[in-house]
């Protein structure tokens, strides 16, 4: 199935029924707080061939008083650019593929930037 979304830009698709036979496990985890820097193993599942659907709730970041003058605060430090420890809004996502000690894996990463007018997430 394919269609158009409803701003008309982007095109959309759904598998065919016979893929949706494929898919035996589901697995569901709902109302997941972490904490920064921090990694939560799915069980449950291979991820050879998994297909996932995630939400992230992202803080507000305008007027936020947890960051002291932000506007003067460099983009790299509020959203950990340089993938260093010291950051306010690092990127966030997924690990894939990953091993046990995480010395291999597929980040599927996500980050918020500031742009004139706000701010906007990117991926």
């Amino acid at each position: 199935e394919m269609w158009l979304d409803t701003s008309g830009k982007r095109l959309m698709q759904w598998p065919i029924e016979e893929i949706n036979n494929l898919r035996t496990r589901h697995v569901s985890l709902d109302n997941r707080q972490l904490n920064g820097g921090s990694n939560f193993e799915i069980f449950g599942i291979t991820a050879a061939q998994a297909d996932v659907e995630v939400t992230f709730d992202l803080p507000v970041l305008d007027d936020n008083l947890q960051i002291p003058n932000s506007e003067h605060l460099d983009d790299a430090v509020l959203f950990n650019r340089d993938n260093t420890d010291e950051c306010v809004y690092g990127s966030f996502g997924l690990l894939a593929l990953a091993t046990d000690d995480l010395s291999e894996q597929t980040a599927i990463c996500y980050s918020s930037r500031k742009w004139i007018f706000g701010y906007n997430g990117q991926r």
